[in-house]
């Protein structure tokens, strides 16, 4: 009796152990630096105590869940820095009565939160009455108590969020910060190019037309009249080029101008700069920090810490696997040999 409740024992922390472990898997798979969308699901009550931490109390939850799930929208932009940083970019109706937005985290959903942090408002949609708050988060998993300032009431409101599965890409059209100002400066720089070297070629082809009807005159009239149209021919031949060079001048300039800008860029606008003209033709590419194509449903890769992590709970695993079959194979097999031999050696005894 002893010896099973000693196996039990020894099964029951064997199991523990691998559970613990087998817990910490989740957070090894971090985000590589880039751009994400995650779905943003917002709530009156705490989703992981069910407490209500707003003014209005339980007995307004049914208006205070109304009201949360109106305000907020369904997605939220993700943004991993080339540092680790987790920025979020949240989004709400009603961008014209906000006023403050903070937020606060708990990482462990025991209900404890961090200190708030105050997020800065970085769009404001007057046509559509929304607002973009952006703020850093320490865990994309951690849950969000947000304290929302609204000006028809005067006060406070509290609720929660929380963010879904990241999938790479602003697929919800924010316009990450990462990548914006770099696009638009290649875009900037094409549309300049094309634009002064369309005006120099119809600047040059205006030339033609007049000089071949100058040359017509010439043949069909008197000598005076030759020299007329000739006359008229070199004016409009030389109107004609200096608006050519003009043309081609301003194409420069606007070329030089636009090459300025992106050099003057950080080094990983440029690069997205760079390869968003390239492959405007393929179809729109979006670029992390570091200047790197970002995958659409790529899947997030493993650093070596977190490979570290996963080879020391596969080397746990084994050994808990290998404890379990000395204990529940190996020691009762050796326990039946041992009493076998005994009674044999009894039996030749008595002989």
């Amino acid at each position: 009796m002893k010896s099973f409740k000693s196996r039990i024992a020894a099964v029951g922390f064997a199991c523990a152990l691998v559970a613990g472990l087998l817990a910490g898997i989740p957070a090894a798979f971090a985000l590589d630096a880039g751009v994400y969308t995650a779905p943003f699901t917002s709530s009156y009550a705490n989703p992981d105590t069910g407490e209500i931490e707003d003014s209005g109390g339980s007995s307004n939850e049914a208006l205070g869940t109304s009201m949360v799930a109106g305000i907020s929208q369904p997605d939220a932009l993700v943004e991993v820095t080339a540092q680790g940083d987790i920025e979020v970019t949240v989004r709400f109706g009603q961008g014209n009565a906000l006023g403050d937005v903070r937020v606060a985290f708990d990482e462990t959903k025991s209900g404890k939160f961090g200190d708030e942090v105050t997020a800065e408002m970085v769009k404001l949609d007057d046509a559509e009455n929304k607002a973009d708050f952006r703020f850093t988060t320490p865990s994309e998993k951690a849950t969000m108590r947000i304290s929302m300032f609204v000006e028809p009431m005067g006060r406070d409101v509290v609720f929660f969020a929380t963010l879904g599965t990241p999938v790479a890409g602003d697929t919800a059209g924010f316009g990450a910060s990462q990548q914006n100002s770099a696009a638009s400066a290649g875009m900037a720089s094409s549309a300049s190019a094309g634009t002064a070297s369309s005006a120099s070629s119809q600047a040059a082809s205006s030339s033609a037309p007049a000089s071949s009807a100058s040359a017509s005159a010439a043949n069909a009239s008197s000598p005076s009249a030759v020299s007329a149209s000739s006359s008229a021919a070199a004016t409009s031949s030389s109107s004609a080029s200096s608006s050519a060079v003009e043309s081609s001048s301003a194409s420069s300039a606007a070329s030089a101008t636009s090459s300025s800008v992106s050099s003057n860029g950080s080094t990983a606008s440029s690069g997205s700069a760079a390869n968003s003209s390239s492959s405007g033709s393929a179809g729109a590419k979006e670029y992390n920090a570091d200047g790197n194509e970002v995958k659409k449903n790529a899947p997030a890769q493993l650093d070596d810490s977190s490979i570290t992590t996963i080879v020391i709970i596969a080397a746990v695993v084994v050994v808990a696997i290998v404890l379990l079959a000395y204990l529940f194979i190996v020691r009762p097999k050796r326990a039946a040999e041992l009493k076998a031999a005994q009674q044999a050696a009894k039996r030749t005894d008595r002989k």
